[in-house]
Parts: C-alpha cells; structure tokens; sequence
C-alpha cells in the first residue's frame, strides 16, 4: 500500500505533474529548446571567446526565464484560476491546498482510521531515512561532476580578455546562469534525484490533511 501510495504522490502530487504535466508538449518543448539554444551558446563562447555569443546567451536566457514563466502562469490560469495571481506569480499555498484535497480523497478510499495513519507517517519516515544514504552519494557524484566542469567553462570565459570590463560581462553571465537554473533544478531534485525529499514532502501532506479535517 504504501509503495502504491508513493507512486500516486510521484505521479499526481508534484509540481511536474500538477502544473508542468499540463502546459502541453509543443509549449515545454519549446522551453527546453531555448534552454538548450542558451546552453549552447555558453558553450560556444566558452571555446570560441567570442564577445557576441555570450551577448546571445544572455538575450535567450531572458527569453527562456519569460517564456518558462509565461507558459506555467497560463495553464495556472486554466486550471486553478483561484490559485492564479499574474503570468509571473501564483498562490503556491493555493497549490499545496490542491495536493492536499486530492490526497485526501485517496487516503479516504483507503478507510484508514487515525492509528492507522499513524503507523503509515511512522513507515514513510522510516523510508526517508533509508533514501538519504543513496541520495547522498547521487548528489556528491553529481556535484562532483559539475563543479570541475563549470570550473573550467569558468576558466575559459575569463580568458576572453583581460580588461575588467569583459570580466565582468562574464562574471554576470555567469551569475545569470546560476540563478537560472535555480528554478529548474528545485523541481529536477524533488521529482527526480532525492527520494528523501519526495518521502518527507509526502508525510507533510498527510499532515495537513488531518489538521485540515479534525
């Protein structure tokens, strides 16, 4: 039960699937496509140290910031418009109380009274605390990874030239970047990389989901 449980949370509860899931294919297509136009463009000037691409990285990480936003803020409006704010904001409690009234409405197809509840969050903190050692080790690698290769795309762009001015062209770029892929990589870890997080965000709405119905 509780696997299946797990299963329904991946597939129903997450911002992926709540909102993402739904934008529609040509529209997260697009997405990822100017994700991977400004990736390749960071590249570009990497190797080539031409000014230009790095201007152009810069103009379709923009793109690709407004586009992302834009695109979440329209299927937010269809299909929560009370949880809607703008295209560039929306209630996030709004959509914690949706995933907690969907979860509701599965725990109440399973007749769980409240001691069986209780052994339930006592079993999902017991799979949390097994995820975290293999959480771990997938994010060290992956850190591990990341860090020597940004180092040298680092290195690289800071050989464009010497001159302050450029420096800090780069140092901007970079910092752009960064905080970029920020948003995308919150959602990446807690969909696809830490099950430790997925089991305790679980456990979190099934508590709210009883205060909310005492």
């Amino acid at each position: 039960m509780i696997d299946d449980l797990f299963k329904y949370y991946k597939d129903e509860l997450t911002f992926k699937s709540i909102v993402f899931r739904h934008n529609g294919i040509w529209k997260n297509s697009m997405f990822y496509l100017l994700l991977l136009i400004f990736v390749v463009f960071v590249i570009s000037c990497a190797l080539t140290k031409i000014i230009a691409l790095g201007i152009c990285a810069i103009v379709f990480f923009i793109v690709s910031v407004l586009f992302g936003s834009i695109i979440i803020g329209i299927t937010i409006k269809n299909k929560y418009p009370k949880q809607y704010i703008s295209c560039f904001n929306w209630s996030v409690k709004g959509l914690d109380k949706v995933c907690v009234e969907k979860l509701g409405k599965y725990l109440n197809n399973l007749s769980l009274n409240d001691k069986k509840l209780d052994i339930l969050q006592e079993l999902i903190r017991e799979k949390a605390k097994k995820s975290v050692f293999p959480s771990m080790i997938f994010l060290s690698t992956f850190i591990a990874l990341i860090i020597p290769l940004g180092s040298v795309l680092i290195s690289k762009l800071l050989n464009i030239n010497t001159n302050q001015l450029e420096i800090i062209k780069v140092i901007f770029l970079c910092i752009m970047a960064i905080s970029f892929l920020n948003i995308p990589f919150i959602i990446f870890r807690n969909d696809y990389i830490t099950k430790f997080n997925k089991w305790n965000r679980l456990n979190e709405l099934i508590s709210e989901w009883r205060l909310l119905k005492e």
